[in-house]
C-alpha cells in the first residue's frame, strides 16, 4: 500500500532525491530589494495515493507561482513532498530544518530584505524561518504556531513526523533539536524587529485555537476572515494586490479593520476598490461557466 511516509517507497525516494526547490532572479532596474521564499503547504497535492504523487512529481508543482510579489530581486520556492511540516527539509541533501535554513540564508543576495511567505504548514515555516533568518516581514495565511497536536492520533497519522521527532535528540549536525520547533512564540517574542501578517479563517476553530495562542505578541498584525474553512480567506486575485501593497499600507490596513471579522468582497473592496472587485469576480463568474 502506497505510504508518503514511507521513506523507501520509490516514487517518495525518487522525488526526494531531486531538487525540490526554484530559484527566480528579476534583474530589471525597477527590482525591489526582496528575497522572498514561498512555502508550499500540506495542500500540495491531495489525496495521499500514488496516483496523485506521481501527477505531483509529473506537474512539478509549487505552491505560490502563481500568485507572488512582482519584481522582487529573487523568489526561492520551496516544497516539503512528505507534507511534515519540514520536519526532513526538502530533499536528501538539504533534509532538516537547520540544513533547510542554512541553505537559505545562504541563497540571499546581499542587500535583500528577507520576506516569506506560507500557508497553514507553510505558513507555520514561513513563521519559523522569518524568525531565524533575520527576516523583515511575514505574510502567514492560516498557519499553525504550535504543532504539538500533530504528536498526538496513531501512527498511521504523521508518522514520519513522529519518528523523526523521537530521533531528533541523537541526530547529528542539529543546531536545535526538533522538540524546540514545536511552538513558535518565543521565536516570535525573539524577534521584535519583524512585522506578521496574519490571515485566518476566524470561524474555524482550529485557527481560532492557534490565534489565541499568539494573541500577545504585538508583531503580529491579524486579518480575521468570515470563514469556517482552514485556509480559506481572501479571493485569490487578492494576493497580487497583497503582496504589492508596502508593508506600512497593509499594516495601516490592519489598524483599521483590527479586531473585525470581514468578508472576502468587503475584504476586497479595501484593497482592490469597487470597479476592480467587480471585474474580477464577473472573470471569475466566466471562467466557471464555460467550464461547464
Amino acid at each position: 500500500m502506497f505510504n508518503i511516509w514511507n521513506e523507501e517507497e520509490p516514487l517518495i525516494k525518487e522525488q526526494y532525491s531531486r531538487d525540490n526547490y526554484i530559484i527566480a532572479d528579476y534583474n530589471g532596474e525597477d527590482a525591489k530589494p526582496y528575497c522572498v521564499i514561498y512555502f508550499s503547504s500540506n495542500g500540495l497535492y491531495y489525496p495521499n495515493t500514488e496516483e496523485n504523487f506521481a501527477k505531483f512529481m509529473a506537474d512539478d508543482r509549487f505552491e505560490w507561482r502563481r500568485y507572488h510579489f512582482h519584481k522582487a530581486r529573487r523568489e526561492i520556492y520551496v516544497r516539503d513532498i512528505y507534507k511534515q511540516w519540514y520536519i526532513k527539509g526538502i530533499n536528501s541533501e538539504i533534509s532538516s530544518i537547520d540544513k533547510l535554513i542554512a541553505w537559505i540564508s545562504q541563497n540571499v543576495p546581499k542587500g535583500c530584505d528577507i520576506i516569506t511567505v506560507g500557508n497553514s504548514a507553510g505558513g507555520y515555516m514561513a513563521v519559523l524561518a522569518a524568525c531565524l533568518l533575520g527576516a523583515r516581514y511575514a505574510y502567514d495565511f492560516s498557519g499553525q504556531f504550535n504543532i504539538e497536536d500533530a504528536l498526538e492520533g496513531g501512527e498511521d497519522k504523521n508518522s514520519l513526523f513522529k519518528r523523526e521527532f523521537r530521533t531528533s535528540d541523537i541526530s547529528a549536525g542539529r543546531v536545535f533539536n526538533n522538540r524546540d520547533y514545536l511552538d513558535l512564540k518565543k521565536y516570535i517574542y525573539a524577534s521584535p524587529d519583524l512585522d506578521i501578517f496574519y490571515f485566518y479563517p476566524a470561524l474555524c476553530e482550529d485557527d481560532k485555537k492557534q490565534a489565541e495562542h499568539i494573541a500577545d505578541c504585538g508583531n503580529i498584525h491579524p486579518f480575521l476572515f468570515r470563514d469556517d474553512k482552514h485556509g480559506e480567506t481572501m479571493y485569490n486575485f487578492n494576493l497580487d494586490d497583497v503582496f504589492a501593497m508596502e508593508p506600512e499600507q497593509i499594516m495601516e490596513l490592519s489598524r483599521r479593520i483590527q479586531g473585525k471579522i470581514i468578508g472576502r468582497t468587503a475584504f476586497s473592496l479595501y484593497v482592490r476598490g469597487a470597479a476592480g472587485t467587480f471585474a474580477a469576480l464577473f472573470t471569475q463568474f466566466q471562467k466557471k461557466l464555460f467550464k461547464r
